[in-house]
């Protein structure tokens, strides 16, 4: 299996890191109010989550940001 196919918890961390970094940025750029990190660093592993048997990885950083994103701009 090649880096892109097989990623374990512990490599996918500073990347879970940054999607939650950038999720809050955005959020609180929409919304001009603070953000709890640890919320939406729930929301991101579990968006994360989804797709734990997706054979290809590369883009898993976008499609869980936009997703968690519309979520959190959603509720307004």
């Amino acid at each position: 299996m090649t880096a892109e196919v097989e990623q374990t918890a512990a490599e996918s961390a500073p990347v879970l890191d940054q999607v939650v970094d950038e999720v809050v940025q955005v959020v609180q750029n929409k919304r001009a109010a603070p953000m709890d990190a640890a919320e939406v660093r729930e929301l991101v592993e579990q968006e994360w989550a989804r797709y734990d048997d997706a054979p290809v990885r590369r883009y898993l950083p976008v499609l869980v940001r936009r997703a968690v994103v519309g979520d959190l701009l959603g509720r307004d």
